[in-house]
């Protein structure tokens, strides 16, 4: 090979060495971008609590809505990928609007009627009532269930006295049956507990037993 070959091959074998460098290089570098994006921006929920609302119940004070907002990014690729990303801005398109809930965290009591009450007093006063009542109504049927007794009634609430009248003896010449005395003047009564009053209707000797008969 000629000296003049030699010098050419040399010089052309390094520029094609020098520019595979070269390429491998400037491929290596990151390209920069910037890009724009809209993206979403979610509401946040709170809870606001009211002694007022009864515990267990909520409402919704006000409804959530998610936002918008315009970010600015920017971006580095190598290779056509991506390597890097960072925020160098963002605009508040629409914001959002939080979402209240509103929960109750007040006590309140059940009776075993179904009824409810905001104090354990009240409850309680309701269980009282509902005993009081049954109550009455055995001692009504129990006396109501006994054929020398008539006119039965008991003491309004919270009193626990059941009343009734006896039957008297009615000594007119067609009968000796016991009979009540059902004359439509009453001038009084006698009581149980041989008290006399001068009532003639509902409640006569009301706190002596009952009445005995009336006259």
């Amino acid at each position: 090979m000629s000296v003049f070959r030699k010098v050419v091959s040399s010089i052309f074998g390094t520029g094609l060495f020098m520019f595979a460098v070269i390429g491998t290089i400037a491929s290596d570098i990151p390209i920069l971008k910037t890009e724009e994006k809209e993206e979403i921006i979610r509401y946040s929920t709170s809870v606001i609590y009211d002694d007022d609302m009864r515990e267990g119940t909520s409402k919704t004070k006000q409804e959530g809505k998610n936002g918008k907002k315009t970010v600015v990014y920017s971006v580095s690729y190598k290779h056509d990928k991506e390597v890097d990303r960072k925020k160098e801005s963002e605009t508040i398109i629409e914001p959002a609007i939080d979402e209240i809930i509103v929960k109750g965290t007040k006590k309140y009591y059940m009776c075993s009627n179904g009824v409810e009450y905001d104090s354990l007093d009240d409850k309680n006063e309701c269980e009282t009532r509902i005993k009081w009542e049954e109550q009455k109504q055995a001692s009504l049927q129990e006396c109501y269930a006994d054929s020398g007794k008539f006119d039965c009634w008991y003491d309004e609430y919270p009193g626990t006295t059941l009343h009734w009248s006896y039957w008297v003896y009615d000594y007119g010449p067609s009968t000796n049956n016991y009979a009540p005395n059902t004359s439509n003047y009453r001038s009084g009564a006698v009581c149980r507990d041989g008290w006399q009053s001068s009532a003639t209707g509902r409640g006569a000797c009301s706190h002596h037993g009952g009445v005995l008969y009336w006259f």
